[in-house]
């Protein structure tokens, strides 16, 4: 009743910004439902009060079994109390937008791009904590959380791709490599720098664009006022424009990327550092990611990436014969050991000329002369084959993890498949796998067989048997008995 009487200060009660998805407080609707809830909680009180005095008198007048009937009914009460004062708890939306794509993948379906790995095409969708959509900021609706999550599914959100052959380079609010992260966050920082999204100042989402090519990135997904560019570069990918009849939300922009990586190419040119041991910091991940993305420092000052189509960087302490039979093979400082694998190479240096880009110069990479394609794609299970004129390394631009094995056939000279041989699967890139390979024709199996799991299963294993072992004797002494 205080509050009725009082509902002019209530209503201009002064929360004034409003929010990124709900829109300005409504202080009307917010007060109706306050009275609502104490209503409700006065009549279930005195309904229970009701109860509760009828009870007695069954008890007293007919015996328990009476007063038993009026205690079900309280607790019938207290169900329906919880339903209706927490129903808006569960939050509920059309079964259509999980299951019909949004117009940007249907746009990206419509390419017609074949991807080699089983058609999942891959996507950067830029800043994914800090993109609303701005008219929810103005408006308010009873149907919001339906609408966030339609506008969610049209921007490619993590989680709402999979289902329509779409993958996230990037994912937010789930179990995520540390490596992986942090290598993204080093590309950022190189990358063309975009405006805000208040408008104040720059933010860095959209990672450098060697970066993206390395991945692999087929589409770029971003706020319409971002420009997918380096100072003073043209832009690395083209705009794509929708259907009239099947617009891209307000406000968003889908880029088809120039260039890029195939998910699995030969290097002929590695550098080897040896893995990072122990608890790692975020701040060791950060330099080594550093110094893996950039290669020497430029004539002009700061840093460029590395040409990764024709040099891999492996992080691993095995000595492989395979290995030393790379040009050139290099182990600690980049710029002074390309410097001296130039010399081995008998390649002419200028005094001011940059030693990894005169090394690339030198060195050949990949070519069409040593295809690479995928031929079998799945979760846990991906089989490559790939033709090699010279020992290299095959890359394949899918996230490392110890728990990957691979088993690798060798083409005889008569056409068939040789036996399976097991080979070390190598962290390359500092985030994607690689194996090293002699000449010849070969067809890799990568499968998924983490350590953790088989322990996991021999000690639960163990224990069951244990349990079952248990049982058995008890049961035995007590027949016995």
């Amino acid at each position: 009743l205080a509050l009725w009487l009082d509902r002019k200060r209530w209503l201009g009660f002064g929360w004034r910004d409003p929010g990124n998805v709900f829109g300005p407080f409504d202080s009307w609707g917010a007060l109706t439902g306050l009275l609502a809830a104490l209503l409700q909680t006065c009549v279930v009180g005195l309904l229970f009060v009701w109860l509760w005095r009828r009870s007695n008198r069954e008890n007293t007048a007919s015996g328990p079994d009476r007063s038993n009937c009026m205690q079900i009914c309280g607790v019938l009460l207290l169900a329906a109390d919880i339903t209706v004062a927490n129903h808006w708890l569960v939050i509920a939306a059309p079964l259509d937008i999980w299951q019909a794509p949004g117009p940007a993948a249907r746009l990206i379906a419509q390419q017609g791009e074949e991807n080699n790995a089983g058609g999942y095409h891959r996507v950067f969708r830029a800043n994914v904590i800090g993109w609303w959509n701005k008219e929810f900021r103005h408006s308010r609706s009873r149907q919001r959380v339906a609408e966030q999550i339609r506008w969610e599914r049209d921007t490619l959100f993590p989680k709402f791709g999979l289902n329509h052959g779409v993958s996230l380079l990037e994912s937010y609010g789930s179990l995520k490599s540390a490596d992986h992260e942090s290598f993204l966050l080093i590309a950022k920082r190189r990358g063309p720098p975009q405006p805000k999204e208040s408008g104040n100042g720059v933010a860095f989402d959209l990672p450098h664009p060697a970066a993206l090519e390395l991945l692999g990135a087929e589409y770029l997904l971003t706020p319409d006022n971002y420009l997918p560019a380096l100072s003073g570069s043209p832009a690395i990918a083209e705009r794509l424009s929708p259907a009239p009849d099947s617009p891209l939300p307000v406000g968003a922009a889908l880029w088809r990327m120039k260039n890029r990586l195939p998910r699995a190419w030969v290097v002929h040119q590695a550098i080897v550092l040896p893995p990072l041991s122990g608890p790692k910091t975020l701040h060791q991940l950060d330099q080594r990611s550093e110094e893996i993305f950039l290669a020497a420092a430029a004539p002009s000052g700061g840093n460029q990436p590395r040409d990764f189509r024709r040099i891999a960087v492996v992080e691993t302490d095995l000595q492989l014969p395979l290995l030393a039979e790379l040009a050139p093979v290099m182990q600690g400082d980049p710029i002074s050991l390309a410097r001296r694998a130039s010399k081995s190479l008998s390649v002419e240096l200028n005094r001011n000329q940059n030693p990894l880009l005169a090394l690339r110069a030198s060195v050949s990479g990949a070519s069409d002369a040593e295809p690479c394609r995928i031929v079998n794609y799945a979760g846990a299970r991906v089989t490559l084959e790939a033709t090699l004129a010279s020992p290299g390394i095959v890359v394949f631009s899918d996230q490392f993890d110890p728990g990957w094995k691979a088993q690798v056939q060798t083409k005889t000279a008569t056409g068939e498949w040789g036996l399976e041989q097991p080979v070390p699967v190598l962290r390359t890139n500092r985030i994607l796998r690689g194996v090293a390979l002699p000449a010849g024709e070969h067809r890799i199996t990568f499968a998924y067989q983490p350590a953790s799991f088989y322990r996991g299963l021999t000690i639960s294993g163990l224990a069951w048997s244990l349990l079952g072992a248990a049982a058995l004797i008890l049961a035995v002494k007590r027949r016995r008995g």
